[in-house]
């Protein structure tokens, strides 16, 4: 009876939207019978783990925006249901509401964030508790419209309910009407404002930019005497407010204030914490200097934090540091026991989640361990959470980046027999492992993509601009082009420097069309940009026509990049200017240029060209001092130059 209910519901409240999609898709079914009960069985048995079921159906769904509309107009319903009957908690149900709204700020669903915020007030009567966060994600939702008139109106129909006070104020405030929001306070203390209140004030003042008064509720807040309780959700707020806007000073005060009033701060508190100390560490001592000082405010190591970390190791390998590789692996190490553990025991809880398992993945792959990232990608096979298209884009990313060409089409091929649906990152990863070499796989994986409807980012869009621009194809780089251009006008897409990096240096044997390509380049202002600049200046480089012209350009170059230096000094080294190249080494040195491998290698190049053998063992010293990371050409070019000067023993070391 009560799934013959809910079936007619469904019907009456989805079949407007199915019937839009029903004549162009007849065969695609957005929301099927066992979709319905997947989600009524995971509502009854593990309300919390609605969230993460949600989440996963719709990315494995090949028409995300549809799947998710229909799961959360038939969620709404079967909620309303079970807290009728008294079949879930009210807190459950209140936590699964406010991640959905969550979720429609993810999507863009104004409208459907406006439906669960009302349905939201109406199942009050049951018990549900609407937090300021809920309202945050309705305002959040319009992203581009102006949600101004809707907080208004909200705010004047709250008002009149004392337990609504603090949602009236965030309303106001997010609508910039912070004269309503006072008056709903006025005559009362600070003291007298509920820990909702304060939380609502931080929330409206962040949206309206006030810092100084977000300072004032901290300034307020330290004075009084709050219950710990309160406390710990306030400063939960604050750190989230100034780690969002990435504002180290008054993130930095706010963790000096909860020191001096003695926090105590819980683990989503410690992971915004860590997300904030991590975006700006430059070296392994800052990385276990800052765990060091949390461990010693009470931070307990888990997997959400161990992932956190992971990423800043890798952020640091990436840029050259090796030295933090070791360090890094025993994190990664750790973290995969503790996933491979939970994993073990059939219902891994709700803190194991895609993102560890792409932390674990991110750390082989920063290391360059193609066979650990296999060995661990076997160790944490889990339905539910591994055939997820954001843990195999990882994956591909990964192999893709090492050149492991083979395991790119082999793991494309089990994401397939998975039945995940690729998306565009997956398309860009797999077509740039592939690149010019593999032509007929290339063409296999456009119509593939093009037959699955899958909608181009702006990155996939630059790799098939790339592809097809080497392999010769500029008659659909063309189409391409205009493409794009066509949806930067109804602003669903917007160019990128990289976009005319990539058509200039595919335009190069056609001056004028790369010259074009640089023109609209400057006059979106995209030409300081260094890939701009240096694919501008590889054309002028390499044709006969341009010296004069790469003159004029690199005056118009205020600040020169190492790509800058490399570029002409490839250009001089070919030439055999020798003089020019040594000017431009010093200009180097003394303006305090970085040289990369890229450097170290034309160098090496010129030098063996001019069979100069103490310049090019003066060029390696140099490279073993360097700490960035050395590739493999680097070492395929430096075989190259010793053969050419007859150093046997050297190519073979």
């Amino acid at each position: 009876m009560f799934t013959c209910r809910l079936l007619l519901r469904r019907h009456a409240a989805i079949g407007l939207t199915c019937l839009r999609f029903s004549q162009r898709t007849a065969s695609f079914q957005p929301f099927s019978q066992k979709d319905e009960e997947d989600l009524v069985r995971v509502v009854r048995t593990k309300p919390r783990h609605v969230l993460k079921h949600v989440r996963q159906q719709v990315w494995r769904s090949r028409k995300r925006e549809l799947h998710f509309r229909n799961t959360v107009t038939h969620l709404m319903i079967v909620l309303q249901e079970f807290l009728r009957k008294q079949l879930i908690d009210p807190a459950s149900a209140s936590l699964i509401m406010e991640g959905i709204m969550e979720e429609c700020v993810k999507y863009s669903q104004h409208d459907m964030a406006h439906l669960l915020f009302r349905a939201f007030l109406r199942f009050r009567k049951y018990g549900c508790v609407i937090s300021v966060d809920a309202l945050r994600y309705l305002f959040e939702s319009y992203k581009e419209n102006d949600s101004s008139e809707l907080m208004i109106q909200l705010a004047n129909e709250m008002r009149s309910d004392p337990a609504m006070r603090p949602l009236c104020i965030a309303a106001y405030l997010f609508a910039n009407h912070p004269e309503e929001a006072d008056a709903l306070h006025e005559g009362l203390s600070f003291s007298d404002l509920t820990r909702e209140d304060i939380v609502a004030l931080i929330d409206g003042y962040d949206k309206l930019r006030r810092t100084e008064k977000i300072m004032e509720v901290l300034q307020n807040v330290t004075q009084l005497k709050i219950d710990p309780a309160d406390l710990t959700d306030i400063f939960r707020a604050l750190f989230r407010v100034f780690y969002q806007r990435d504002d180290e000073a008054s993130f930095a005060a706010v963790f000096q204030a909860s020191r001096e009033k003695s926090v105590a701060l819980d683990e989503a508190t410690f992971a915004i914490i860590l997300r904030q100390r991590m975006r700006h560490v430059t070296s392994v001592e800052e990385i276990a200097a800052v765990e060091a000082e949390l461990q010693e405010i009470g931070y307990v190591p888990d997997v959400t934090g161990n992932s956190i970390i992971i990423a800043a190791y890798a952020r640091l390998i990436h840029f050259g540091d090796r030295g933090s590789e070791e360090l890094m692996l025993s994190k990664v190490d750790t973290l995969l026991s503790s996933i491979e553990s939970r994993l073990k025991q059939g219902d891994p809880d709700m803190d194991i989640s895609a993102a560890h398992i792409r932390a674990v993945i991110r750390g082989y792959g920063a290391a360059g361990r193609p066979d650990s990232l296999k060995t661990a990608w076997t160790r944490m096979q889990y339905k539910g959470l591994t055939n997820d298209v954001r843990v195999y884009n990882e994956l591909l990313k990964w192999f893709a980046l090492m050149g492991n060409v083979k395991d790119v089409i082999a793991l494309k091929e089990e994401m397939d027999a998975a039945g995940v649906h690729p998306d565009s990152q997956t398309y860009a990863w797999t077509l740039r492992a592939l690149g010019k070499y593999y032509p007929r796989h290339v063409e296999k994986l456009y119509e593939e993509m093009v037959e699955k409807h899958v909608r181009p980012d702006v990155q996939l869009y630059n790799t098939l601009i790339g592809i097809f621009g080497d392999l010769g194809d500029l008659e659909r780089v063309e189409t391409i082009v205009e493409e794009m251009k066509r949806r930067e006008g109804f602003g669903t897409l917007q160019l990128t420097p990289v976009t005319f990096a990539v058509l200039i240096r595919i335009y190069a044997n056609d001056l004028a069309k790369a010259e074009a390509a640089y023109a609209e380049a400057k006059k979106r202002g995209l030409t300081d940009h260094p890939h701009v600049q240096t694919s501008m200046l590889h054309v002028y480089a390499n044709h006969a026509e341009g010296s004069e012209k790469l003159e004029e350009l690199l005056k118009e170059i205020s600040s020169w990049s190492t790509d800058i230096f490399n570029v002409l000094l490839n250009k001089y080294g070919k030439s055999g200017q020798r003089e020019k190249v040594t000017e431009l080494i010093d200009k180097m040195k003394a303006e305090g240029t970085a040289m990369n491998d890229v450097t170290f290698g034309t160098l090496i190049t010129a030098f063996a060209r001019w069979g100069d053998a103490e310049k090019v063992r003066d060029v390696i010293q140099l490279l073993k001092e360097h700490e960035g990371e050395v590739s493999a050409a680097f070492y395929s070019v430096l075989a190259s130059s010793l053969s050419r000067m007859g150093d046997v023993d050297g190519v073979s070391n």
